[in-house]
């Protein structure tokens, strides 16, 4: 038996940065778990979402929060689902299938993407130069989540707050991404 031990590394490890009115923190401590069915299962999966986690699938384009689970469904295509929440084990996927059940096919993400929480008042004014979407309220609103590119890298972004934003990079562009948001931040302060 080898004697090493492999220890988990953060995507790119800057915990938190302070600019102008904006702050950046690495979130590391979110499960997602993708979740996809058929559209003939969709009926059961909106009624067991509805009796255990006490909230509506989200429409595509959106997020829905539970309070009584503290699980976030953020529905970016018909047919997949991200559940994203606070990590509780290294088995995410045992974890939303102990209140879902069997019958739908589940993906471990954690892993796969890397998150940056974006916020203060000039949120808007860093992402407005990186991100092709209208990100004003009333466009883009609280709740709302889309696939988009930010400086040629795919970005997952869902709005949390008006001035709060979480960004999913994919883990492989992960540094690239935390480059181009610093270089915005530093722009606008």
């Amino acid at each position: 038996m080898a004697s090493y031990t492999l220890n988990a590394e953060p995507p790119v490890g800057f915990e938190k940065r302070q600019f102008d009115n904006l702050q950046l923190i690495e979130v590391l401590n979110l499960s997602i778990v993708s979740i996809a069915f058929s559209n003939n299962i969709l009926p059961k999966f909106k009624k067991l979402v509805l009796n255990k986690l006490k909230i509506n699938i989200p429409n595509v384009g959106g997020s829905n929060f539970s309070d009584t689970k503290g699980i976030r469904l953020i529905a970016l295509q018909q047919d997949q689902i991200f559940a994203v929440y606070e990590k509780k084990s290294n088995n995410p996927i045992n974890e939303i299938k102990s209140i879902l059940g069997d019958e739908f096919y589940y993906s471990d993400q954690s892993d796969s993407w890397s998150i940056t929480n974006i916020s203060g008042n000039n949120t808007i004014n860093a992402l407005e130069r990186i991100c092709p979407l209208n990100l004003a309220i009333d466009s883009f609103k609280v709740n709302d989540a889309h696939r988009t590119s930010m400086e040629h890298i795919s970005i997952i972004i869902l709005r949390i707050n008006k001035n709060e934003f979480l960004l999913f990079s994919p883990r492989s562009t992960s540094n690239s991404f935390f480059h181009t948001l610093i270089n915005s931040a530093e722009y606008i302060s």
